[in-house]
C-alpha cells in the first residue's frame, strides 16, 4: 500500500533534516579541518581547530571524541579522535564511512515520494490516459532502485573493510 504523505508530514521530514543539519559541528566544509591535525596535539589545541565534539566518551585509558563534520557534496560525515597518556594528547583520527552510510540508508528509507504515486498496475491496464506519466512514473522507480541499491553496496563496502584484519 502506498503511503501519502501530507503536507504536515513533509514539513517535519523537512524539520527533522534541517536539525540533523545544525548538529554538525563547525560549518561548511569542516572536515577539510583535519588535514591540520597532528599526532601530538593536545586536547585545547585540537578543541580550538574543530570546536566542542558532539559527543565524548571513554574506553579504557582513551578518551574518544566524536565529531560530525561536513564534507562538500557529501554531506555531515562523523569523525572519531582518540587521545591517551598524560598529559591526553591527540594519538589517531578517522572518519567512520561505515557510519555515514547507515545514517544514509535511514534517510533514504524515511524520505518518500510526496506524491502518490500512480499505480503500475494501472498504466498495464491502461486506465491511464496520459501514457508520460506512467513512463515518469516507471524512471523514477528505477532511478529509486539504482540509489538504495548504489548505498547499499558501498554500506557493504564499508562493513567489508572494517571486517577485514
Amino acid at each position: 500500500m502506498d503511503t501519502l504523505i501530507t503536507p504536515r508530514r513533509a514539513a517535519v521530514a523537512a524539520l527533522i533534516m534541517l536539525l540533523g543539519a545544525c548538529a554538525g559541528t563547525g560549518g561548511l566544509g569542516s572536515a577539510q579541518l583535519t588535514q591540520r591535525l597532528q599526532p601530538g596535539m593536545s586536547l585545547a589545541e585540537v578543541q580550538q581547530l574543530l570546536g566542542p565534539p558532539a559527543s565524548t566518551q571513554r574506553q579504557g585509558d582513551v578518551l574518544l571524541l566524536r565529531y560530525s563534520l561536513h564534507e562538500y557534496y557529501k554531506g555531515w560525515v562523523p569523525h572519531y579522535l582518540g587521545f591517551a597518556g598524560e598529559p591526553l594528547t591527540l594519538r589517531a583520527w578517522s572518519s567512520d564511512e561505515a557510519e555515514y552510510l547507515r545514517q544514509q540508508q535511514l534517510w533514504l528509507r524515511a524520505l518518500v515520494t510526496t506524491q502518490r504515486p500512480t499505480p503500475v498496475s494501472d498504466c498495464k491496464r491502461g486506465s491511464i490516459e496520459d501514457r508520460t506519466q506512467c513512463k515518469e512514473l516507471e524512471i523514477r522507480r528505477a532511478e529509486q532502485a539504482q540509489r538504495e541499491g548504489d548505498l547499499q553496496r558501498r554500506l557493504n563496502e564499508a562493513r567489508a573493510r572494517e571486517a577485514r584484519p
